[in-house]
């Protein structure tokens, strides 16, 4: 996986730091815009499926499991082996009355060995699907928002390879509250187009996600594809699609 760049900018009339935290890795894109006071979630639709041509199916990414809302990228469902991201959620949420944190922990535990059984499995089944997991060095990363909760924000689960062997980093939170933030996770050139576009700072967000993902679509047609689901998040209120583009509707 390339490392993540941090940059940090000022817009001094609005008096607001803005923090920009690109990292390039697995095809599926995701873009997460955090404010004090929303959160914007968007991903691209092209899916591929474990023996099948990259990018040969749209859907998606987005998904909501009782008060918990995800994206990922990487490997979500495999129904060949029965590996369902979905339904181990599911079973955190059953075992767990916690904070959010907690929830999070139970989460990175409980995906740890199924990850691990299905990197044997894709390697047997789909070499070609598994030599690119190894060399993007992430084979699941979640972004989620435990939502409506106390706690306002937005947190990413990574399970990177070391070796062959896959791991779990720390639960992270995205964004610190009250600052301004965007994570592009999945596009190199996205991240890229970051960097240099400084009009980035002074867009409405849905612009700045249709922005990223047209960069991203552009650059990796193969993994990358149109149209983006946005997903939006307010305090006190219900979360709302901004573009939803077969998600299944808010529960």
């Amino acid at each position: 996986m390339l490392p993540c760049v941090e940059m940090i900018k000022t817009r001094v009339k609005a008096s607001l730091l803005l923090v920009l935290l690109a990292c390039g890795g697995s095809a599926t894109e995701l873009v997460v815009l955090s404010a004090p006071n929303m959160i914007l979630i968007g991903a691209d639709s092209r899916y591929s499926r474990i023996g099948q041509n990259p990018g040969a199916e749209l859907a998606c990414k987005i998904h909501q499991s009782h008060n918990l809302f995800f994206a990922s990228t990487g490997l979500y469902s495999d129904n060949i082996s029965g590996f369902n991201v979905e339904r181990i959620v599911e079973k955190a949420l059953a075992n767990n009355s916690g904070t959010p944190e907690q929830l999070l922990q139970s989460l990175r535990a409980r995906l740890i060995a199924p990850l691990q059984r299905e990197a044997a499995f894709i390697k047997r089944k789909d070499r070609a699907l598994y030599n690119y997991l190894l060399h993007d060095r992430s084979i699941l990363t979640l972004v989620i928002v435990p939502y409506p909760s106390t706690t306002f924000a937005v947190y990413s689960l990574d399970f990177p390879f070391v070796g062959t062997k896959v791991t779990a980093k720390p639960v992270e939170r995205i964004c610190e509250q009250g600052e301004w933030c965007i994570r592009v996770m999945g596009s190199a050139a996205a991240a890229t187009y970051v960097r240099s576009h400084d009009e980035l700072f002074n867009m409405d967000g849905v612009k700045v996600i249709d922005s990223l993902m047209e960069v991203g679509a552009r650059n990796d047609p193969q993994f990358i594809g149109l149209p983006v689901s946005i997903i939006q998040f307010l305090p006190s209120q219900p979360a709302k699609w901004l573009r939803q583009n077969g998600c299944l509707y808010v529960r």
